[in-house]
């Protein structure tokens, strides 16, 4: 035991550190650390931002080297990604529509001629390697983003501007990292994006001269319209797309590709083939007679009036015509006397106000039954037509008639791509 205490006896005699000795080895860790961690943070921040950019530098370089499959065209001087040099583009139909289909986008912001794009970077950005002179504080210049072409923010936070290649010129932009936030300096978080440019074959070298390329499959492509509530890219027929375009007014018939989408085609009214039309007549009695020099007897000449005329697709009345009505011909009496042209009904049909549209009475076309067969013009002495109120469809013996044809046609009349039917109270 006393063996024991001998030797903690001797270990309780050596001294601790002092508090001040703990101290002044804190602030020498402190002080070492403040003079290393911003360039640790810095160097991170820049390998994250380089990572970043690189990546999606090499996104960007192989949508362009596929965009012509992607977009079943014969070859990249047909994509919206090239433009002829010296001629004017759309910056929303060629790299905008890139963008919106290639990037992973939060907001689409335009033409970067436009506040909503400019306010998406900063207002100025700092170069620290201006002349060549690479040592921070010596050479520092200030300069303006070159917001140009279409603009968008990515998912990621990131702003950027793109333009197409313009014919030799390959494509190029801008891209903040971060935004507007900083620390905005040039080969950072602000970096000019230039990519390789996509070569042209030996078939594609007539393109640059001029020639219009052809389509390996002949697709109309559209033209989508640069806003920031548009969900379509390039030949995109979703379901979302498609009822963007309806409420534009890009559909106008049923040999829309939307149309052939089953999840949205009902929703959208001009999708059907088949058109009612229900018009509102307003015969009138009225008396004609053949003879030029004569006034037809009636009070009013027979019309239809917009308000309550309607036309109805797959059971749901419509307010814009997909394609114009053909002419409707007046009967009366069994007698052709009168017609009404497409473009007049169609007006007719997507008016909302209670003025009447009178039809163009063709009868009398001689003055004497002598001079009517001169003319050619027969089949209508058989006693001078009065035009009055009628109910059903179709040619009738007495009375009133609305029909397609001269030939008596009424339903299921096909014309401009559309099954017409006509009916009338």
């Amino acid at each position: 035991m006393d063996f024991y205490r001998g030797i903690l006896g001797r270990i309780s005699d050596k001294k601790a550190f002092t508090l001040t000795e703990v101290l002044i080895a804190v602030g020498i860790v402190g002080v070492i650390a403040a003079l290393v961690m911003p360039k640790v943070i810095s160097n991170y921040q820049m390998t994250v931002m380089n990572n970043q950019y690189a990546r999606l530098q090499q996104t960007l370089s192989d949508s362009l080297r596929s965009l012509a499959v992607k977009e079943n065209k014969a070859n990249f001087g047909a994509t919206t990604m090239w433009v002829k040099s010296g001629s004017t583009y759309s910056s929303d139909s060629t790299a905008g529509m890139f963008i919106k289909k290639y990037l992973n986008i939060s907001k689409y912001l335009g033409d970067g001629s436009t506040n909503e794009a400019k306010d998406a970077f900063a207002e100025e950005y700092y170069d620290y390697n201006a002349g060549g002179i690479s040592t921070a504080g010596k050479s520092r210049s200030k300069f303006a983003p070159e917001v140009s072409g279409a603009c968008a923010i990515l998912k990621s936070g990131a702003s950027i501007c793109l333009k197409p290649q313009i014919g030799s010129e390959p494509a190029q932009g801008i891209i903040d990292m971060n935004g507007k936030k900083g620390p905005n300096v040039l080969d950072r978080d602000y970096r000019r994006i230039k990519l390789d440019m996509v070569e042209f074959s030996d078939a594609e070298t007539n393109l640059i001269a001029g020639a219009s390329p052809a389509e390996v499959i002949t697709i109309k492509h559209e033209n989508i319209v640069g806003d920031e509530e548009s969900p379509c890219g390039v030949d995109d027929y979703s379901k979302e797309c498609c009822l963007y375009k309806a409420k534009k007014g890009a559909i106008t018939g049923p040999d829309h590709q939307c149309c052939q989408n089953p999840s949205v085609s009902s929703q959208i009214p001009v999708c059907a083939s088949d058109i009612l039309l229900s018009l509102d007549m307003y015969p009138s009695t009225c008396k004609l007679n053949y003879a030029t020099t004569s006034t037809p007897k009636c009070s009013e000449v027979p019309s239809i009036q917009g308000s309550s005329s309607t036309a109805t697709q797959n059971g749901k009345t419509i307010k814009k015509l997909p394609a114009t009505p053909p002419m409707i011909y007046l009967f009366c009496d069994g007698v052709r006397v009168g017609a009404m042209n497409g473009m007049m009904l169609k007006s007719v049909l997507e008016s909302s106000s209670y003025q009447r549209h009178e039809f163009m009475i063709t009868y009398p076309r001689c003055s004497s039954p002598l001079s009517c067969a001169l003319l050619g013009v027969t089949g209508v002495f058989a006693g001078n037509p009065t035009c009055g109120w009628q109910s059903g469809e179709g040619i009738k013996a007495s009375r009133s008639s609305v029909v397609f044809t001269t030939g008596g046609a009424y339903r299921d009349y096909q014309y401009n791509g559309v099954t017409w039917t006509v009916k009338y109270r």
